[in-house]
Formats: structure tokens, C-alpha cells, sequence
């Protein structure tokens, strides 16, 4: 079999815009098809690394003990003479 091309960001851009675009019923269904064959293909390529960085993060995160749902600022001090 063979391996298609890499994606372009041409592509990636075009094909986005057409599916936007049928998501505000200005396109027809058939136009987007094709398309969206690349938006997938996309998404498989990058699906790996994306998990192997999620869990990097996660793992980090677990690591250093955060808890608590964000991030927090350092507080600045009340003397500013």
C-alpha cells in the first residue's frame, strides 16, 4: 500500500475552513468529505505524541504533588517603599 503524502498547511487550513463552513450549513455535505479525510489523517499522525505528552505532563504534575485545579500566582508584597 501506498503511504499518502504529508499534510500541507495549505491543506490543513482549506480543509478546516470548508468544515467550518459546513457547520454553518454554507457548504454541502460532498464538498467536505474529502476534507475531512485530511482533518483525520491529521489527527492520526498527531494522536501518539499527543498522548506521550499528556502523559509527561500528568507525570510531572503527579511528581511535584499539585493539587487543586490551577495556577497560582505568587502574591506581591504589601511593602512597596
Amino acid at each position: 500500500m501506498k503511504e499518502p503524502l504529508p499534510l500541507t498547511t495549505a491543506q490543513l487550513n482549506k480543509a478546516s475552513k470548508l468544515l467550518r463552513a459546513w457547520f454553518n450549513f454554507k457548504v454541502n455535505t460532498d464538498e467536505v468529505l474529502p476534507q475531512y479525510d485530511l482533518l483525520l489523517r491529521y489527527r492520526v499522525v498527531h494522536q501518539l505524541p499527543l498522548t506521550k505528552a499528556t502523559m509527561g505532563l500528568r507525570s510531572m504534575v503527579a511528581t511535584e504533588k499539585c493539587k487543586g485545579g490551577g495556577i497560582s500566582a505568587p502574591q506581591a508584597s504589601a511593602d512597596h517603599s
